[in-house]
C-alpha cells in the first residue's frame, strides 16, 4: 500500500472513492447520493488545499488503485489554524 498526497490528476479517482465510501457507511456525513460534486469542483478542491499550508488530502492506493483517503482541513482564522477537520474514509 501505498500512501501519497492527492494532485490533481486524482481528482476523478478520489471523486469515485468518496462515492464508493459514503455509498457503503453509515458513518460519513453526507448520505448515498446526497454531495453533489463536479469533476471540476474536485480539482479546485485539491488545487486549494495545495496551497494550504495546514490542509491537505493523502491517498491510499493499492495496485494503482485508490482504497482509502484522508483529508485534513486547517482551521482558517488566526485563532484556529493549530486545528484541523479531519474526514477518513476506507473501502471495505
Amino acid at each position: 500500500m501505498i500512501i501519497r498526497e492527492a494532485i490533481l490528476s486524482d481528482a476523478e479517482g478520489f471523486l469515485h472513492l468518496t462515492k464508493q465510501v459514503e455509498n457503503n457507511s453509515e458513518y460519513m456525513l453526507w448520505e448515498p447520493s446526497e454531495r453533489n460534486i463536479t469533476l471540476e469542483q474536485q480539482q479546485k478542491m485539491i488545487a486549494n488545499m495545495k496551497k494550504s499550508v495546514n490542509s491537505t488530502i493523502l491517498l491510499a492506493e493499492t495496485d494503482k488503485e485508490l482504497v482509502g483517503f484522508l483529508v485534513v482541513i486547517g482551521g482558517g482564522a488566526k485563532r484556529n489554524k493549530h486545528s484541523a477537520y479531519i474526514v477518513v474514509g476506507v473501502l471495505e
